[in-house]
C-alpha cells in the first residue's frame, strides 16, 4: 500500500514537471513598430524589440545567447546584459541587426537563459521569432508601421501606413501594397512612395469603399526592396441612432414648405443617410435634399417638404435609413378643407405656424354628437360665452358655470374618440378636448350673427357635407353654437341652420330648446 502511494506521488510530480516544462517562465512579446521579421542589405540596419516578462513568482537573472550580426542594446530603458526580472517584472529587449556583419538569413530566436544554466532557456513562439533575411547589396530593406491598419466601410476616411527605407545607401523605388483582388472598392495612393531616399519614409494611403473585409496580410514591396507586410481590414461601421424632430408632420395643400430635422443622436457617424416614402407623396409634393449623406455625431440634416395642390388620402410614411442605424419614421399629411384628420373633417387651416412644426387648424366631428339636446342645464343664466369665433373658450365658461349635466356644451366637453374610431377611447391615440363651436365657426358672414368675412367655418369649407349630401356625416338642420345672444344672453343662444342648396341661415332661440350638436376640436400639432 505504501509502495503504491509512493509510485502515485512520483507520477504526479513527474506529470507536474512536464506541465511546467511546456510553459515559458519568461515570455517574449514583439513591440509594435519593431517587428521580428525584417530584411537587411549590406550597409543597412534594422531594429527589433521584445517585451520580456518574468511570469514566475521568483526573481531570475537572465542573459541572451549571442547571435552573429545582432547587437543587444543595453542603454537606459532597455534590458541589460545580464538583466534581472523580479516577480512579473518586464523590460524591453532591443536588438540591432547589422547588414554588414550578418552572416546570412536567421530563422528562430532570440534565446534567453537563466544565467549560468543552459538547461533553462526560452525563446519566442514561431510566429514571433526572428525572421531575418539578408538581401543583395542593391536591395533596400523596408519596414512598415503600424503593423495593423483598420479602415471603416462607408466612412471614406483614409488610413495610413508609413514605410521606412532602412538602407543607408540605396534609394527604394515604386513601393506599393498588393491588396487582395476582391477588395475592388478599396483605393490606394502610393504616390509618395515612388522614390524613397535612404533612411527616409513615405506613406501609403488607403481609402475604404462600402464593403467590409476580414483582416488580411497585405504584402508591401518596391521594385528594388525587400518585402514586408501589414494586416489590413475594413470593418463594418459601428451602430448609431437617428431621431426625427416630429413623428407626424402636417402641411396645407398649396401651402408653405415645412422642415423636418434628422439628427444623429448616437456615438458614431451615420453613413449613407437616405429616405423613402410609402405610399407615394400626393402629386406635386416634393422633398429635398435627395439624401443626407454622412451625419457625424450630433449633426442634423434638414429636409424641406413642399406641398402640392393635392391632399393626402392616407398618410405617407417617410422612412429615414442609414447603413448603421435602425430606421426612424415620420407620417406626412397634406391637408385641405374636407380632409379627414384626427377623427374629424378639417374646416380651418392655420399655415402661419413655425415651419419646423405642423399646421394648425380645426376639425368637426365625423358625425353628429347629439340629435337633440338643450343648450342650458335646466336654468336660464347669463354665462358670458359671447365669442363669435372661439368655441373652446365659450365651452370652458359654460361648463365651469353650469357644471355636471346633460346639455350641448357638456356633450362636447366629455367627448373623446381614438384613432380607431372608438368612443370612449380604448386603443391608439385618444383625441379629446372637443368643444361646442362658436356661431362663426359654424356659419359664414352671410348669416345674421355678424361673422367677419374670411372666418373659417363649416358652411363654406365643408360644403360637401351640406349640399347634396347623404349619410351620417352630413350637416343638415339646426345646430347649437356656444355663443350666447348678446341681446338676451340669459335666455337665448345662436343656432346655425344648414340647408342644401343655399338656404342656410342663423338665428337665436331659447336655451331650453333641443337641437343638434356637432363638436369641434383644434388640431394637435
Amino acid at each position: 500500500m505504501k509502495i503504491t502511494r509512493w509510485i502515485l506521488s512520483i507520477s504526479l510530480l513527474l506529470f507536474s514537471s512536464l506541465l511546467l516544462a511546456g510553459q515559458s517562465i519568461w515570455t517574449f512579446t514583439p513591440v509594435s513598430g519593431f517587428p521580428p521579421t525584417v530584411s537587411v542589405a549590406p550597409g543597412g540596419t534594422a531594429t527589433i524589440k521584445y517585451t520580456m516578462t518574468n511570469q514566475s513568482s521568483q526573481t531570475h537573472t537572465l542573459v541572451m545567447t549571442p547571435i552573429a550580426g545582432i547587437t543587444q542594446v543595453t542603454t537606459a530603458g532597455n534590458c541589460g546584459n545580464p538583466f534581472i526580472l523580479t516577480n512579473h517584472q518586464s523590460c524591453t529587449l532591443t536588438l540591432t541587426v547589422d547588414g554588414n556583419t550578418l552572416p546570412g538569413n536567421i530563422t528562430g530566436g532570440p534565446q534567453v537563459c537563466q544565467q549560468g544554466s543552459q538547461l533553462q532557456c526560452y525563446q519566442p513562439n514561431f510566429a514571433d521569432s526572428l525572421q531575418i533575411t539578408k538581401v543583395a547589396n542593391n536591395t533596400a530593406g523596408i519596414t512598415v508601421s503600424p503593423s495593423t491598419l483598420a479602415l471603416t466601410a462607408y466612412s471614406q476616411t483614409p488610413g495610413y501606413l508609413t514605410v521606412t527605407n532602412t538602407s543607408t545607401s540605396i534609394t527604394a523605388t515604386n513601393i506599393v501594397a498588393t491588396l487582395p483582388p476582391s477588395w475592388t472598392d478599396v483605393s490606394q495612393n502610393a504616390s509618395q512612395c515612388v522614390s524613397v531616399a535612404p533612411e527616409e519614409s513615405c506613406q501609403l494611403i488607403f481609402t475604404p469603399g462600402n464593403t467590409a473585409y476580414n483582416p488580411e496580410s497585405v504584402p508591401i514591396q518596391g521594385s528594388n526592396t525587400t518585402q514586408t507586410s501589414a494586416i489590413i481590414s475594413v470593418n463594418a461601421p459601428s451602430t448609431t441612432t437617428l431621431s426625427t424632430s416630429l413623428s407626424t408632420l402636417t402641411l396645407a395643400a398649396s401651402g408653405n414648405a415645412r422642415q423636418l430635422s434628422i439628427t444623429n443622436v448616437g456615438s458614431a457617424p451615420a453613413y449613407d443617410v437616405t429616405y423613402n416614402v410609402s405610399p407615394d407623396l400626393p402629386a406635386g409634393t416634393t422633398i429635398s435634399p435627395a439624401n443626407c449623406g454622412t451625419l457625424d455625431t450630433s449633426s442634423t440634416c434638414v429636409l424641406t417638404i413642399t406641398p402640392g395642390s393635392t391632399a393626402s388620402n392616407t398618410p405617407s410614411v417617410l422612412s429615414i435609413q442609414a447603413i448603421n442605424a435602425l430606421d426612424v419614421t415620420t407620417d406626412l399629411y397634406v391637408l385641405t378643407y374636407g380632409s379627414i384628420y384626427q377623427q374629424g373633417y378639417v374646416f380651418s387651416i392655420d399655415d402661419t405656424t413655425a415651419i419646423d412644426g405642423s399646421i394648425g387648424g380645426t376639425t368637426a366631428a365625423l358625425t353628429d354628437n347629439s340629435s337633440g339636446i338643450q343648450w342650458f342645464n335646466g336654468s336660464y343664466t347669463t354665462i358670458g360665452a359671447s365669442s363669435l369665433t372661439d368655441g373652446a373658450s365659450n365651452t370652458q365658461q359654460i361648463v365651469n358655470t353650469q357644471g355636471i349635466g346633460g346639455y350641448a356644451a357638456s356633450v362636447c366637453a366629455n367627448y373623446a374618440v381614438d384613432s380607431a374610431g372608438n368612443s370612449p377611447c380604448t386603443t391608439g391615440t385618444c383625441y379629446n378636448n372637443w368643444y361646442l363651436p362658436a356661431i362663426c365657426q359654424l356659419g359664414s358672414s352671410s348669416g345674421s350673427a355678424g361673422c367677419a368675412s374670411g372666418t373659417p367655418n363649416m358652411l363654406d369649407n365643408l360644403s360637401s357635407l351640406v349640399n347634396s349630401c347623404s349619410g351620417s356625416a352630413c350637416l343638415s338642420g339646426a345646430y347649437w353654437s356656444s355663443t350666447e345672444f348678446v341681446g338676451s344672453p340669459n335666455i337665448e343662444a345662436w343656432l346655425q341652420i344648414f340647408s342644401s342648396g343655399g338656404g342656410s341661415f342663423q338665428l337665436t332661440l331659447p336655451k331650453s330648446e333641443e337641437f343638434m350638436v356637432r363638436c369641434t376640436r383644434n388640431l394637435t400639432t
